[in-house]
């Protein structure tokens, strides 16, 4: 038989778990949504400074 401690130690270990879950699932997101931006021309030209640097492409 669990003792009380033993027992609230498992409550709290078990929702920390899911609040690191659902955090890693956010950073997983975020980073899926700023790699879909950089596929984006206008917002590639916002957030990558060394596309301003380079300038855009010259057709030939």
């Amino acid at each position: 038989m669990k003792s009380d401690y033993e027992k609230r130690f498992c409550m709290l270990s078990a929702r920390v778990e899911k609040v690191l879950l659902a955090m890693i699932a956010g950073a997983i997101v975020l980073l899926a949504a700023g790699q879909a931006a950089y596929q984006v021309e206008p917002i590639r030209h916002l957030l990558v400074e060394t596309e301003r640097w380079e300038g855009g492409l010259v057709p030939g």
